[in-house]
């Protein structure tokens, strides 16, 4: 298929205005891969970082109890000697400080210190290691006064003092590194920030900042409405640097730019603007974040980013790199065994189909695929052979174009069994988003754009729900949650559900 086949444009076969120019949903293939592989490389160094930070903080708070222990420990032996209790022993200490240093972990994470950014002057990190410390050494103190072997009490003290001092160097260091690594974009998402007001400022401001979080800001997009300026200085009494601020049509300035992550922090733009911007990002791959605090954020993306006090809602990560080819797998497999085991039965439908009216078993038709790329659907044919290929799907089972035989194919979602031939091309999966054809992706393109971030399936939410019988564009929560929460078990559960839901004939 040449390039031009990947793209949503539309001929005079698919929309009869024989349109050549792309429409707005138009899909940018080759940048969403690039973006892909940028992210992907990105996330996976973050990800060691926070690994890094995790080891560090169990590490920083463990070496707290033991030095205390060790520089105690004359004095506790000087104590056993003259009867008192609490004899050393390291195995004991040891115990101690290794759930000290889980403890610390697991306060952090509840305080989600691994996944928000820094703080202007890294307060917020020096208040999570006194808060993690202190907590994690006051719960374990009925502990160590029942071990025979325990911290003193002078011991006990000092790794007050220690564990946090330590957790705070521990902290600052690897906050200094991740700043280092910001600066040169290693392990960063680079970020174009939609605005150029107060708002917009702040973001950078907050995201230059905020090294953890690896979003980048490299340039901002004039929005239209504040005063128009060559570049945008962040704030603060240092100098931190500033970013350019490109002008012109936002999602042509969006497509030159070779980044990440949309910021959308417009506090001018009309909604309608934010969502075609947005719309451009996700097929060109990136990711969209909005400004909570400006109150442009949507309901559908619960994921909260904070940094500096500003509040970022996100949409869905990809799922993680082992999914997409276990869930390949997944669809070969499954296909080919349902396409040899059912093969009598495809065989005895193509025969009714065409005993029952004129015309091929097989009606083949364009549909919109993974990241707008179109391609041909397989089904079995349910309509006479003079209805429009291109046309609404018949809502009233009673349509004079649907056959009878394709009534009871569309009643028992038998006429899709021929799409087992698009999962083993590799044009559709087993469970995903329902495809649409081009038009009403074209009619709809709000509304389908983050549809297409996955692969389309035979099966889904929205074919399981009873409101498969309204338009798939009605009921877009239902392929959102999907794509959001995506993962091999629950592509499992609704393989099982759809099972159960064609056993029962609904």
């Amino acid at each position: 298929m040449s390039s031009a086949d990947q793209r949503l444009v539309f001929d005079a076969e698919v929309t009869g205005f024989g349109a050549t120019e792309p429409g707005p949903a138009e899909l940018h293939a080759e940048a969403a891969a690039e973006t892909q592989t940028r992210r992907q490389a990105a996330a996976q160094l973050r990800n060691a970082l926070r690994a890094c930070a995790v080891a560090g903080d169990f590490l920083a708070a463990g070496a707290g109890v033991l030095l205390s222990e060790i520089l105690f420990r004359e004095h506790s032996l000087r104590a056993h000697w003259s009867g008192a209790p609490g004899r050393v022993s390291m195995h004991g200490e040891a115990a101690l400080a290794v759930l000290a240093g889980l403890l610390v972990v697991l306060f952090n994470r509840g305080d989600r210190g691994y996944v928000d950014g820094g703080s202007l002057l890294y307060i917020r990190e020096t208040e999570r290691a006194l808060r993690s410390s202190t907590l994690s050494l006051l719960l374990l103190l009925p502990l160590n006064l029942l071990l025979v072997a325990r911290l003193s009490v002078a011991a006990w003290m000092a790794s007050l003092f220690l564990a946090p001092l330590f957790l705070i160097l521990e902290k600052q260091l690897m906050a200094a590194e991740m700043r280092k690594l910001h600066r040169r974009g290693r392990g960063v998402e680079r970020a174009v920030v939609y605005g150029a007001g107060s708002a917009a400022r702040r973001v950078v401001s907050a995201l230059l900042d905020s090294p953890q979080l690896g979003l980048l800001p490299i340039a901002a997009i004039h929005d239209g409405a504040s005063p128009a300026s060559g570049w945008m200085f962040a704030l603060g009494y240092r100098g931190r640097g500033a970013i350019p601020v490109r002008h012109g049509q936002p999602q042509r300035v969006l497509e030159s730019c070779a980044c990440d992550v949309l910021v959308i922090a417009s506090e001018s733009a009309a909604g309608k603007q934010r969502a075609e911007i947005a719309g451009t990002a996700e097929q060109m791959g990136m990711r969209v974040v909005y400004f909570a605090n400006s109150g442009v954020q949507e309901p559908e993306l619960p994921e909260l980013l904070r940094a500096d006090g500003l509040l970022l809602t996100s949409s869905a990560d990809p799922p993680p790199g082992h999914y997409a080819p276990a869930k390949r797998a997944l669809d070969l497999a499954l296909a080919s065994i349902l396409l040899v085991a059912l093969s009598p039965l495809l065989l005895a439908i193509a025969l009714w189909v065409r005993m029952d009216s004129p015309g091929s078993a097989l009606f083949v038709q364009k549909r919109v695929g993974h990241r707008g790329r179109i391609f041909e659907i397989i089904k079995f044919r349910t309509m006479h052979r003079g209805a429009a290929k291109y046309d609404e799907s018949p809502a009233n089972p009673a349509d004079g174009r649907i056959t009878r035989a394709g009534r009871f194919l569309r009643r028992t979602s038998l006429d899709e069994l021929p799409q087992l031939f698009n999962v083993l091309a590799g044009d559709m999966s087993l469970v995903g988003p329902r495809p649409e054809m081009p038009f009403l992706v074209e009619r709809h393109a709000s509304e389908h754009q983050r549809r297409l971030q996955a692969v389309p399936g035979i099966t889904g939410l929205w074919q399981l729900s009873a409101d498969r019988e309204f338009r798939i564009h009605e009921n877009v929560q239902y392929d959102l949650y999907y794509i959001m929460n995506r993962s091999l078990f629950l592509d499992a559960a609704i393989l099982i559900h759809t099972l159960v839901f064609a056993m029962r004939g609904v």
